[in-house]
């Protein structure tokens, strides 16, 4: 089992993640673990105690917002016009394609997921949410295969960019673009841009698995084999407006005010320029790779000591983060999938939180200490994740530059551990057509993805604060703390490699 995030910390394990979500099992249940036949015993105990299941709505009743929408639409009231929250989501579509049933089939993904339907009206303070009836959507078709084909793809991605770069109105439905762009008679791009407060990362991997069943239901002309949604996304805010409650929140509160106590603000690291007092949130990206024999070595880091890679890595990145500072204080984040609810894995719709993971490297500690408080650390967090961001922020460091509702976690470090956007249906492959984010919504976004070996690394900066230049160093930067944790874990803070 190892959490990454949103992408977002998911929680995965063969054959076993339903039951474990289905059953709330704690983390201690998972993480103090040492066969799976224990945790199956731990399960099969479970499953004698009773679920409360997310209830419907009554008829009629319109749903409040989620706590992760009524934080991102904040992003919105901070920077109206801007693109920031937006997310291209498209999707790749090879082989012989009936471009009508498409069209059908996308119309019935509209009304089968009702957070597609949503849009936001009324003033910040006293949003609404408004969803749109089960009505038939068009789907706008356009011809590109006159272009050779390299051509062809260069402007597909374009189209793609430029659908997401346009602003949304989060008061007036759609809160979504598509367009189908047609490559070739057997390749096309679906193009589509989605606000994010209605769509993640998850999202994607059930928005294509959907699509293809709907697409191949209307070829053969039968009901898509697609069980009926137990719970639709506005039952699932009902729920948890009324979850997060009472003793409940009491008890998260009382966490996190503890953990919050004093923290820090947001590392300011040495290579930032000053802070603009209105960010543009202008993004870059660069990438890098650790390599598959040093991730043996820490992976076998993790192992020693209880850990996850992600643990491991989560310490690299607070060693560095320390050095660059100073400071023996660090606070980090990270995005949770914010699904432990089974009734929430085959939803479309936005369901993250973000979690501070607060760094303590004092007394000069070894790699192998600082791998294990990292785990400590996590664990505590991902126990109290129900947490929502939006009172975490009243219980950490305010920020002094702006009031910028992520301004509590600005630095994300994050494994992606998603599940795989890709379908298929009667001849016809989906999968995800890559499209450049263009805005930075962090300062800096920090994904890890495991590659079956190595590790991708893919850094997400704001342009504001940061070139492409600092983001190469932090990178390089990155891969020698591992290097130095993975060839001696018995190596102090204060010997590591960097400045």
């Amino acid at each position: 089992l190892d959490l990454g995030g949103d992408s977002i910390l998911a929680a995965q394990m063969v054959g076993k993640v339903n039951a474990a979500l289905a059953l709330s099992l704690t983390m201690a249940d998972v993480w103090d673990t040492p066969t799976i036949a224990e945790l199956a015993a731990r399960i099969a105990k479970r499953k004698a105690v009773p679920g409360s299941p997310i209830p419907r709505r009554g008829p009629g009743e319109e749903p409040p917002l989620s706590f992760p929408q009524d934080w991102w639409l904040s992003l919105d009231d901070m920077f109206p016009g801007s693109a920031a929250s937006n997310r291209p989501s498209s999707l790749r579509l090879e082989g012989p394609l009936d471009e009508a049933a498409l069209a059908r089939a996308f119309s019935a993904l509209v009304a089968r997921h009702e957070a597609l339907r949503m849009s936001f009206p009324g003033e910040p303070d006293a949003r609404a949410v408004s969803i749109a009836p089960r009505e038939p959507v068009a789907l706008e078709t356009r011809d590109i295969s006159s272009f050779p084909a390299m051509e062809a793809e260069a402007k597909a991605r374009e189209e793609a960019a430029a659908l997401a770069r346009a602003p949304f109105d989060p008061a007036r439905y759609p809160l979504w673009r598509a367009r189908l762009l047609r490559l070739s008679e057997s390749d096309h791009v679906l193009a589509l841009a989605v606000h994010h407060a209605i769509f993640d990362g998850w999202s994607m991997s059930v928005f294509a698995r959907d699509l293809a069943a709907l697409y191949e239901a209307e070829l053969r002309s039968v009901p898509p084999a697609l069980p009926e949604l137990p719970v639709d996304y506005g039952d699932f805010a009902a729920w948890q407006r009324h979850d997060i409650a009472g003793p409940h929140l009491a008890s998260l509160e009382k966490y996190w005010k503890e953990k919050l106590e004093d923290a820090p603000h947001p590392p300011a690291l040495p290579m930032a320029k000053p802070r603009p007092v209105r960010p543009s949130l202008r993004g870059g990206e660069v990438q890098g790779e650790i390599p598959a024999g040093l991730v043996s070595g820490l992976r076998k880091l993790a192992r020693d000591e209880g850990a996850t890679l992600y643990m491991a890595l989560l310490a690299c990145f607070h060693a560095l983060i320390a050095r660059y500072t100073g400071s023996s204080d660090t606070l980090t984040g990270c995005l949770t999938a914010g699904r432990g609810r089974v009734e929430c894995e085959n939803l479309i719709g936005l369901f993250f939180n973000a979690l501070p993971l607060r760094g303590d490297l004092s007394g000069d500690p070894t790699a192998r200490e600082l791998v294990a408080r990292s785990r400590d650390t996590a664990l505590a967090a991902f126990a109290h994740q129900d947490m929502p961001i939006s009172y975490l922020a009243r219980l950490g460091p305010k920020p002094s530059q702006d009031e910028n509702p992520l301004a509590l976690v600005p630095v994300l470090f994050q494994m992606r551990n998603l599940p795989p956007v890709e379908a298929k249906a009667k001849g016809i492959r989906f999968r995800e057509f890559p499209v450049p984010n263009e805005h930075a919504r962090f300062d800096l976004t920090f994904d890890v993805t495991d590659e079956g070996g190595a590790l991708n690394c893919h850094l997400t900066f704001n342009a504001d604060i940061f070139g492409t230049a600092d983001a190469e160093t932090l990178l390089s930067d990155f891969a020698a703390v591992c290097s130095a944790f993975a060839a001696d874990p018995e190596a102090r803070l204060s010997t590591l490699p960097v400045p």
